[in-house]
């Protein structure tokens, strides 16, 4: 019985930082509670998820405000998994490389996941994973772990 990975060799790994690298969320929190402060309101969870949620429902007259505000720059406000920023990443490198499906992505976001995926990359969603002792580089011809 053969044990031929589903994944092909990787040669280039792409890592998001935000809240994967990075412990940024509470930085941000620190920053909007500093500014909250000064008017003697708090930054709760409700609030964060007021500010980040971009897929929150918008009722009739909110949603009609928006389109009229963003109607002339609507790249601007696509919130959909877009490749982009892993096609640049993969642009910068020297020599270029042309195989896409030779890079592995680490995200930790749904959309970043659907992005690296829309960008013809390998992505390992850390979502998934309880730990990076977890990952198991073998599986991408990477090599172990020392």
């Amino acid at each position: 019985m053969s044990t031929q990975s589903i994944f092909k060799p990787v040669t280039h790994v792409l890592f998001d930082m935000d809240e994967l690298l990075l412990d940024t969320e509470r930085l941000y929190t620190m920053s909007y509670q500093g500014v909250r402060d000064r008017f003697g309101k708090k930054y709760t969870w409700d609030v964060n998820g007021n500010c980040t949620n971009k897929e929150k429902p918008l009722n009739d007259s909110a949603g009609l405000t928006f389109e009229m505000k963003t109607s002339h720059h609507k790249a601007f406000f696509d919130f959909k998994p877009q490749p982009d920023s892993f096609l640049v990443c993969a642009n910068r490198f020297t020599p270029p490389v042309t195989c896409l499906s030779c890079f592995l992505v680490f995200e930790d976001a749904p959309m970043g996941v659907e992005a690296g995926l829309a960008a013809g990359m390998q992505v390992e969603a850390t979502l998934v994973l309880r730990t990076m002792e977890d990952f198991k580089p073998d599986m991408f011809s990477l090599p172990a772990y020392d």
